[in-house]
């Protein structure tokens, strides 16, 4: 691939944005006290017992906040680290090896079906992992299965 650095270095940008506007909109819970019991869990972990003050909230939890109710951010960061991870092995990728990619793909894609979500955010939030996995393996299995697909030469042997 001739441009992968530049390809690496724009969705490492999109991953920083989104993981940026994942922290925003998850800032939220500081507000949302009754939040605190159900979502503050990194939190109440760390401080063995129930969180009492703003301060004691962990950026971690901000994220799951807005994984349970923003979670378009979240999914967009979940969808672009796996394009990162799909354009930086894809070089390695050979005909054998490909199997245990698309079976990763396919072991999220599954996961992603079996769990059943009880905020409607959560459930975005499986929604684009779902899909962007199952487009991930589709991907890998075109690619495979045509290895002259780009300029007519063989991309994986």
């Amino acid at each position: 691939m001739k441009y992968k650095r530049t390809i690496l270095a724009v969705l490492a940008l999109f991953v920083l944005m989104t993981g940026f506007f994942s922290l925003y909109e998850g800032s939220a819970l500081i507000d949302n006290t009754e939040q605190w019991k159900y979502t503050a869990v990194i939190s109440q972990m760390m401080n063995e017992g129930e969180v009492l003050e703003k301060s004691e909230i962990s950026q971690l939890d901000f994220f799951l906040y807005a994984i349970k109710f923003r979670p378009f951010f979240p999914a967009s960061m979940i969808v672009f680290i796996l394009l990162m991870i799909f354009v930086a092995v894809f070089p390695f990728i050979h005909r054998r090896t490909s199997l245990p990619i698309m079976g990763v793909y396919l072991l999220l894609f599954i996961v992603s079906l079996i769990v059943q979500p009880a905020e409607q955010g959560i459930a975005s939030f499986l929604d684009a992992l779902r899909y962007s996995s199952l487009l991930l393996c589709l991907s890998t299995f075109i690619l495979v299965k045509s290895p002259t697909l780009f300029n007519r030469k063989v991309v994986n042997e």
